[in-house]
């Protein structure tokens, strides 16, 4: 490996952390100055890498973000829905044994509806 030598121009401050640097890391001031150099090249190096000017690969990939939060969205609520049906459905056949078919699918209906109602105010932080 070819080395090229350079002479460099520090701040007493700039002398003095090096120093703790090396001290603290059990190395000679020169290792000590030459890791920094080396770390603050690589951060350079790092952060350098081209990016899109116009931005549109942000706004593609915020506009996936949208539509996935939407899909997950919609399927919180059915899950919601559908748990608080089974909640009622579950609660009804233990407290009562009703022989009408169409009034137990009404009160169900509304009493899933209003428990699930109940759970999404909750969880938006309205009640």
């Amino acid at each position: 490996m070819h080395r090229v030598s350079l002479s460099l121009r520090l701040t007493r401050t700039q002398d003095a952390s090096i120093q703790r640097h090396a001290e603290a890391h059990g190395i000679t001031r020169y290792q000590a100055a030459i890791r920094v150099m080396e770390a603050g090249l690589a951060t350079i190096m790092a952060s350098s890498t081209p990016t899109s000017s116009d931005g549109a690969d942000v706004a593609a990939a915020i506009g996936e973000l949208v539509v996935r939060a939407a899909v997950l969205e919609r399927l919180i609520d059915r899950t919601l829905y559908t748990s608080a049906a089974a909640y009622t459905f579950a609660r009804q056949a233990a407290l009562s044994g009703a022989h009408d078919p169409a009034k137990l699918d009404q009160a169900l209906s509304e009493a899933a509806g209003e428990a699930y109602r109940r759970q999404r105010d909750l969880a938006r932080g309205e009640r």
